[in-house]
């Protein structure tokens, strides 16, 4: 295969966008059709919303939240709308990834971190059901983890009493979805929720699209059980949540309770939110970021 070159000369709008329309046709038409995931339509009226919003600021660069106090504004509100759908205590907080991998990245390396502080280094095992997503697995790659994935039940939720003897004296955390991806089901989260606690680790709920569906479709009705910050283990143990939403790119969200905010400014030096990272020293400005995006 040939290896396209730069042109040298540029070319008009009126040829350009016809060139890309054409390398749409291929494209799932998810407008007249039903895509299960990519893409999160709400409508003609709200995706001209959208477009029109976007475009407002499109030239503005997320990186310099100094520079453009309006973009960290409306994300610490998007945040501060998922955290109250979520049931979250007063002190959580969250930050804006670039995806839902990223978003599961950040909450096992700051549960790693969390365990490194109080000298249990010993702790580097993620135990989940088999149906989660396998960013945890990429996660445990970087960060020099396991994961301990086990047999689901027979209705496609995490086996609960599976997990229970998976877990040793070095597992640290226990992951459960809502939904999961393969299945679309619930994890019994409240049941890993209970081992979380007898066992004195954390749980991950990967909330992802669900994180924005369950809320209102439990307003609407639907009697589902708790999932998010309402669970006991908010109580002893730090729990983390993804979710995602409409938006022209992925942005999830990376939620955590006050107790996970507390351990990580203590062991970041109380510098800002969770999975905080701040070194070495830099002449050109602070380098602390709460994700993979530099200069935040």
């Amino acid at each position: 295969m040939t290896r396209p070159a730069l042109p040298e000369h540029g070319v008009s709008w009126g040829r350009l966008k016809p060139q890309m329309e054409s390398l749409a046709e291929g494209d799932f038409d998810w407008r007249a059709g039903r895509l299960a995931l990519y893409v999160f339509d709400a409508g003609d009226e709200v995706r001209a919303v959208v477009k029109d919003a976007y475009a407002m600021f499109m030239t503005e660069n997320g990186l310099g939240p100094a520079a453009f106090p309006s973009l960290r504004r409306m994300e610490d509100d998007v945040v501060g709308f998922g955290l109250s759908l979520l049931g979250a205590p007063e002190g959580a907080c969250g930050d804006m990834t670039s995806g839902g991998t990223e978003s599961i990245l950040m909450a096992v390396k700051t549960c790693r971190d969390y365990w490194r502080a109080k000298d249990e280094a010993k702790r580097t095992e993620i135990v989940v059901p088999q149906s989660v997503h396998p960013a945890f697995n990429k996660a445990a790659e970087y960060l020099g983890l396991t994961v301990k994935r086990v047999p689901v039940a027979g209705d496609f939720t995490a086996d609960v009493n599976a997990m229970a003897a998976a877990v040793g004296e070095h597992t640290m955390m226990v992951v459960a979805s809502a939904p999961c991806f393969p299945y679309g089901v619930i994890d019994d989260i409240e049941g890993l929720s209970r081992l979380a606690i007898d066992r004195d680790i954390w749980l991950h709920v990967d909330a992802c699209v669900g994180g924005y569906f369950a809320p209102f479709a439990r307003m609407n009705g639907v009697n589902l059980s708790p999932f998010d910050f309402a669970l006991p283990v908010c109580g002893r143990c730090p729990p983390t949540c993804t979710n995602t939403a409409t938006r022209p790119k992925a942005h999830p969200r990376c939620f955590t309770d006050p107790l996970r905010c507390a351990s990580i400014k203590f062991s970041a030096l109380a510098i800002g939110p969770p999975a905080i990272w701040s070194r070495p020293p830099w002449r050109a400005q602070d380098p602390a970021a709460p994700s993979q995006r530099p200069g935040r």
